[in-house]
């Protein structure tokens, strides 16, 4: 009896154990979710995902690279360390773009097998991002011992890593790190995403916006070229609907038949030519607003 009572005290200690690591997983779960609901930017949600992370493990770095839409490349978008000296060698805004083509960087490695890597030195992360130099300085007082590169990849494209710099190895992983690692990758990508795909709607607005604007100005000059143009016609067709008449009537001088009815088809001919112009006039007059409806009564 006593050793099946310690088999079940047992068993409710890790029980209780796996429940505690659980709940805590899903309390940052519920954090991340929480910055990304409220950040619509890429850079602004990432570098929050990037700090609720580092505040939550006290890692001596966190950091997040996306891929550009090609997925030729990796650029640097957050950085966070619990010790803020080393955080000044390591400008994000500094940080060259990383080809993923590189054989040697453990983040071009992860992305290409979609697999975790880890490094045991932080110049097989950073590097060639940053100069030598720096990586050195940054290793020197961020106490790192091995950086783990989780890689962020949907169904079709490679999206980012997520880069955790630990003081101690990766295999000392804790329970809560390995269950939030795995449960944390998917939602990431997919707000990552999110807020790609909104940066591009944000992109594709404006420039449908200027496009707009540019159109109602070419617009406008149609009209006006519309209008000068109608009006520079009416006077000229005036003039020869004018001596038509003249010449018809015989104030001019007798008309042979075969003169006068040269004369009337030039007469139907200049009518036409009148009635497109104002019909050219009333197009420009709606568009500018201000064609006049007069409205009356009729049988």
């Amino acid at each position: 009896e006593e050793s099946s009572t310690l088999d079940v005290n047992r068993e409710l200690y890790v029980r209780n154990a796996e429940l505690a690591v659980r709940n805590k997983t899903l309390s940052l779960l519920h954090k991340i979710d929480d910055v990304t609901e409220r950040a619509l930017e890429t850079d602004e949600m990432v570098d929050a995902i990037v700090h609720a992370l580092d505040s939550e493990f006290s890692y001596p770095f966190v950091a997040i690279g996306l891929c550009d839409e090609k997925g030729r490349r990796l650029a640097w978008k957050a950085f966070a360390c619990i010790d803020g000296k080393a955080c000044p060698f390591l400008p994000v805004e500094k940080m060259r773009p990383l080809s993923l083509a590189s054989r040697t960087n453990a983040c071009a490695i992860a992305l290409r097998t979609r697999r975790r890597r880890v490094a045991s030195t932080l110049s097989a992360v950073l590097s060639p991002s940053i100069d030598a130099d720096h990586v050195k300085a940054f290793a020197r007082g961020s106490k790192v011992k091995s950086t783990l590169v989780l890689p962020l990849v949907s169904e079709t494209r490679p999206v980012g890593v997520l880069v955790i710099g630990m003081d101690r190895s990766s295999k000392d992983l804790t329970a809560y790190e390995r269950d939030t690692f795995s449960s944390l990758l998917g939602p990431i990508t997919i707000a990552i995403q999110k807020a790609e795909t909104y940066a591009r709607l944000q992109r594709t607005t404006k420039q449908l916006r200027e496009a707009n604007h540019k159109l109602r100005a070419l617009d406008a000059m149609k009209t006006e070229f519309l209008s000068i143009a109608s009006h520079q016609l009416r006077t000229p067709l005036a003039v020869m609907k004018g001596y038509i008449g003249l010449l018809k009537s015989g104030m001019m001088g007798p008309l042979v038949p075969k003169q006068d009815e040269t004369l009337g088809r030039m007469a139907d001919g200049t009518e036409q030519l009148i009635l497109l112009v104002n019909h050219l006039l009333d197009v420009s007059r709606i568009e500018s607003g201000r064609l006049v409806v007069r409205l009356e009564p009729v049988d």
